[in-house]
């Protein structure tokens, strides 16, 4: 009887040595802290952006592509609150990362056809406050790599004639001129710009296109044809104005 006992025990004691040991990492390891899934624990691009995927309200627009590169503008709210920015970007939309080449808080506004007008040279855009207001002119220079202030503010957005004897040239208003910039060396060029008293049509303009607060937009209203807006308030002038016999029209 005491044999049975003995042998029962034993039996017991390594059942519990068993389970014991089943309970326990191989090795006393401590086991791996959980991972995210895939191991990504949130993917950033250079520059510290961060992915457009991840953004709220992001918006891509691609401008163009030069020598295997892609140039695209990002626009997002950083935080959910209306506050919105804008990044200039290089690189492919479906790469991990991309190249930040320009950012702002304020409204931009891209150069529409300046890549291809400027020879792949340049891309030009204008920055103005997000409150409103008048604007500055820029170029990314892609041989440079850097972005360059090209007209100080007060300036309008710029528009580019893609044909024609006038291709090449973007167009903008500064102060009381309207000005033709060399897309491909970033200069103005003076043989075809203009200032408001030297234009009968521009009587109404006083001495600037910007003055006491005053907005103004370009838009191409037919090849080589610029129209004019000009708002103060609710307040409206216009005009039509033909870039190479350098004559405006006030339709407003």
């Amino acid at each position: 009887m005491n044999r049975k006992w003995m042998y029962l025990l034993a039996c017991v004691l390594a059942c519990l040595m068993l389970i014991s040991a089943c309970g326990k990492p191989a090795g006393g390891e401590k086991p791996d802290d959980p991972q995210p899934p895939n191991g990504d624990s949130g993917s950033q691009t250079p520059g510290g952006s961060t992915d457009p995927d991840d953004l709220i309200s992001a918006q891509t627009t691609v401008l163009g592509e030069a020598g295997g590169v892609t140039y695209w503008m990002l626009t997002f709210d950083e935080a959910g609150e209306g506050e919105i920015r804008h990044h200039l970007c290089a690189g492919d939309l479906g790469a991990s990362g991309y190249e930040k080449l320009f950012e702002t808080d304020g409204k931009m506004e891209y150069a529409e056809g300046s890549l291809e007008s400027s020879g792949g040279s340049a891309l030009y855009f204008t920055v103005s406050p997000a409150a409103g207001g008048a604007a500055t002119l820029y170029c990314y220079d892609l041989y440079s790599k850097q972005v360059k202030q090209v007209l100080a503010a007060p300036c309008s957005n710029m528009v580019i004639f893609a044909e024609g004897d006038l291709a090449g040239y973007g167009w903008i208003l500064q102060e009381d001129y309207v000005l033709a910039i060399n897309l491909r060396n970033q200069k103005t060029e003076m043989t075809l710009s203009v200032s408001t008293t030297e234009v009968g049509g521009f009587a109404d303009v006083g001495g600037s296109f910007f003055g006491d607060g005053q907005t103004a937009t370009l838009k191409p209203a037919e090849e080589g044809v610029l129209e004019i807006t000009l708002q103060h308030g609710s307040s409206l002038l216009g005009y039509l104005y033909t870039c190479d016999t350098f004559t405006a029209v006030k339709i407003k």
